[in-house]
């Protein structure tokens, strides 16, 4: 049970709520010690789709409808995709804008944000919980000083981002709050809140 707030200036920009924390719409069910919590990259989008070698994998994870059990999915072990930073994780808008292989057309509830968003959470006690932010836009997101909040009960007031952290345009940004965790399945993390010691 737990939520991750994303926040700038005091202003909510984005929210996702697991078990019976509190989220956008319906929180999304408990991940369990196998299991992370993504954003889906659409509507459609599945367990299997946003994984490793899935027709999702690389569309951005845009969908945000408001709701977290529409918006997200649980990821397992299996399907362990690597999370992004800001160098490995640019998506061609052209990918994920386009339909769903197989679908006709996609519904209205397939929402693109024009915001930040969380795109991924992963707070088991593994000594790798790390938090995933997406920039959906064109440009180039300053989002220093923005604060993540609920995600680490050690950071009272949620972590501050460092000065001059920025997100490029559909691009990522990789937070980690595990004392000396510089990766996570290879990938260098952006930031490092450094207020867990796996303990």
């Amino acid at each position: 049970n737990g939520s991750a707030r994303l926040t700038n200036g005091g202003l909510e920009v984005d929210r996702v709520g697991w078990g019976s924390g509190v989220g956008e719409g319906t929180s999304i069910a408990n991940p369990n010690a196998n299991t992370f919590l993504e954003r889906k990259a659409g509507y459609y989008s599945t367990m299997a789709s946003n994984g490793v070698g899935g027709n999702h994998a690389d569309r951005g994870n845009g969908q945000d409808s408001d709701n977290n059990l529409v918006d997200w999915v649980k990821m397992t072990n299996s399907v362990d995709t690597p999370p992004k930073n800001s160098y490995n994780g640019f998506n061609d808008p052209g990918n994920w804008r386009e339909n769903p292989v197989g679908y006709a057309s996609c519904p209205a509830t397939n929402t693109i944000p024009s915001h930040v968003v969380i795109s991924r959470v992963d707070a088991r006690a593994t000594l790798r919980e790390h938090i995933e932010l997406y920039n959906p836009t064109c440009s180039d997101v300053s989002v220093a000083g923005w604060r993540i909040g609920g995600f680490a009960s050690g950071a009272s007031g949620g972590i501050a981002l460092p000065g001059g952290a920025k997100i490029p345009g559909h691009g990522y940004y990789l937070i980690t709050i595990t004392n000396g965790l510089n990766t996570i399945n290879g990938v260098s993390v952006d930031y490092n809140a450094g207020i867990d010691s796996g303990c």
